[in-house]
């Protein structure tokens, strides 16, 4: 955690949204609640209704309702920011650290009653989320197995399938990518995962590194499978991606699938506490290029490695450290970051391998156990 001596920090903010207040709190609830930590107590004030539930689910050393507080100052009329703000002062509370995201007016009542605010990004505000512990390593583990169950069922479905022409059928209709996308999504509620924007996509789309995927799949193309679900019990996540090609691949095909798998081998090596993720990334661009493969603009759009190699994974999808070119940050032991290097081409398609990684002192643990063999008989 930033370094808040003689601070609370606060909180306004719906868990689902604000990950750093579910952190803190372990209460996931459907409407915005407050949250302070301070003198290493922590207190929630929440509505009526979820009161109970937040005393039985919560970490918070006080939970409290809007009518706790009016009965407390004796100001029936009072709104919610006026009793917040007048329970902060009974706390002797004269400075807060507040996120970059903050309700306004919630913000006005706090400065005009003299209390000094700090704002910090998310990533210093909760500092100690960056670091994963054990019990964290094993969600996203459990997140990564269930995602690879589940690109294994897309797969499944795809070596069932048949080529006609330039298209896959299946149960003799045309394979897309919707279809694809609807059974991964089933496949996970089944198991307490949720994943709304999964990506199945092949040929031109597959070029695009976030296109969902739509009309037919391809044969003789690249299909990139992507899932990155959440879990409906923990809330984290896991991504996974896997490319896959059904019918043998041509030779630039094959090329490129050896290029992305050899630089994703090669940030594996590189990975460990203490290096920087921009040269983890720079190294990842240099070998591309080596190989032939010198990311530029084609027909007016970027071709070839066109993004990071990774970012950090747990409660949120995207979140710190990152392993990119803009962005320094020093790996740390218990970090988790994905590592996903990919090719792009309009013409043959895209290709783009990853796994989850736990950054240890001397290297990294794979939590990944999937196989990476691509071409589909």
């Amino acid at each position: 955690m930033a370094n808040v001596k003689n601070k609370a920090i606060l909180f306004y903010d719906n868990p689902n949204r604000n990950v750093n207040l579910y952190y803190l709190s372990h209460f996931m609830a459907p409407d915005p609640y407050v949250y302070i930590l301070y003198d290493n107590k922590s207190y929630i004030i929440t509505r009526d209704l979820e009161c109970e539930r937040a005393q039985l689910e919560s970490t918070a050393t006080k939970v409290m309702t809007h009518d706790d507080l009016k009965k407390q100052f004796g100001n029936k009329d009072a709104d919610l920011f006026q009793c917040v703000t007048s329970f902060l002062l009974s706390l002797k509370v004269d400075s807060l650290v507040i996120s970059q995201q903050f309700n306004l007016k919630l913000l006005d009542v706090l400065i005009s009653n003299n209390i000094e605010i700090e704002y910090l990004p998310d990533e210093q505000l909760i500092d100690k989320r960056v670091v994963k512990t054990d019990d964290e390593v094993a969600h996203i583990e459990e997140a990564v197995r269930y995602t690879e169950e589940t690109i294994e069922y897309v797969i499944n479905i795809i070596r069932a399938s048949k080529i006609e022409k330039n298209n896959l059928t299946y149960n003799g209709k045309k394979l897309t990518s919707e279809f694809l996308r609807n059974e991964a999504m089933l496949h996970l509620l089944k198991n307490g995962y949720v994943c709304m924007d999964l990506i199945i996509s092949s040929g031109d789309h597959a070029a695009l590194p976030h296109h969902l995927g739509a009309g037919p799949v391809m044969a003789k193309s690249p299909i990139i499978i992507d899932i990155f679900p959440r879990s409906l019990k923990h809330y984290y996540f896991g991504d996974i991606t896997r490319t896959v090609i059904k019918g043998k691949p041509t030779s630039d095909q094959q090329k490129m699938y050896q290029a992305v798998y050899s630089a994703q081998s090669k940030a594996f090596d590189l990975l460990k506490e203490g290096v920087l993720g921009t040269d983890v990334h720079k190294s990842v661009v240099d070998y591309f290029e080596k190989a032939g493969f010198k990311a530029k603009k084609a027909n007016g759009v970027m071709q070839g490695f066109i993004h990071g190699t990774g970012h950090g994974l747990g409660l949120e999808i995207h979140e710190y450290p990152y392993v990119n070119a803009s962005i320094p940050c020093k790996m740390r032991k218990g970090n988790v970051v994905t590592v996903e290097p990919g090719l792009y081409y309009h013409g043959i398609g895209g290709i783009r391998i990853e796994d989850d990684v736990v950054i240890k002192k001397n290297g990294i643990q794979n939590l990944s156990k999937m196989s990476k063999e691509w071409v589909i008989e």
